[in-house]
């Protein structure tokens, strides 16, 4: 399988950095891809990916004139992705740091049950511990554990099951099915609400995998754009708007 990780960044590049860095040293066994959508960055983030281009042949750059927030870029990196046969794409923030096995253990699970449809991992945010790598590198090694007597080892929707919108994973066949996410949501938080709702209705199956840790720093690039409560209450009235509640 090949897998199409999309990461929307707006400045922020320390933690792009970061984020890159382990991307490229924890997913060597995978067939997989980088999009990154630099959404007008101002910060030299620019410069940075530029010149990471030129040793990494596997990232592929989308640069936008200003920030066209998530859901936009979200779809940008699919239909690029699209263009390239991914098979799975992964949608992180830039603001992840990714472990030991992370995409191989992903890509097991959905080859090992071809029902689900997307994917959550467990997760720590806030302050990344000193034993991070350890802890999670050693949780990628086990089988995932069963969760309420589910024998497959991941955790079925309505079981405490949440979609991650920082990070998650989602068949190519679902989009394909489902179609894109939907723009009209162009402001900030309920995106990955809006993808969850639109999945349990067509009864796909979502879940969270046990044997993937990652941990994120939350909110490092929301709480930068000056008029982001604005765009989060124009969301929330959008989503209430479709769905009723």
């Amino acid at each position: 399988m090949k897998v199409s990780i999309v990461i929307p960044v707006f400045n922020q590049l320390v933690f792009t950095r970061e984020c890159l860095s382990y991307i490229r040293k924890n997913s060597e066994d995978i067939d997989y891809q980088v999009i990154v959508i630099d959404n007008g960055s101002t910060d030299g983030t620019g410069d940075y990916l530029l010149s990471l281009l030129r040793e990494w042949s596997g990232l592929i750059i989308q640069f936008n004139k200003e920030n066209l927030r998530a859901i936009k870029a979200w779809n940008q990196g699919l239909e690029i992705g699209r263009e390239h046969n991914t098979d799975i794409f992964a949608f992180l923030n830039n603001d992840i740091v990714v472990p030991k096995n992370w995409l191989r253990n992903v890509v097991d699970c959905f080859e090992k049950f071809p029902d689900i449809a997307c994917i959550s991992p467990l997760n720590e945010t806030n302050q990344l511990r000193s034993d991070f790598c350890e802890r999670s590198e050693e949780i990628s090694k086990r089988e995932p554990s069963p969760i309420s007597g589910d024998p497959s080892g991941v955790l079925p929707a309505g079981l405490g099951c949440a979609l991650t919108g920082f990070c998650f994973f989602v068949r190519r066949t679902t989009f394909d099915e489902l179609g894109k996410f939907d723009e009209r949501l162009d402001g900030i938080w309920y995106e990955d609400s809006d993808w969850l709702k639109r999945l349990n209705q067509a009864k796909k199956r979502v879940v969270q995998i046990q044997n993937v840790l990652i941990h994120h720093y939350e909110c490092k690039t929301l709480f930068t754009i000056p008029d982001w409560k604005n765009l989060a209450a124009s969301n929330e009235k959008k989503f209430k708007e479709k769905w009723g509640e």
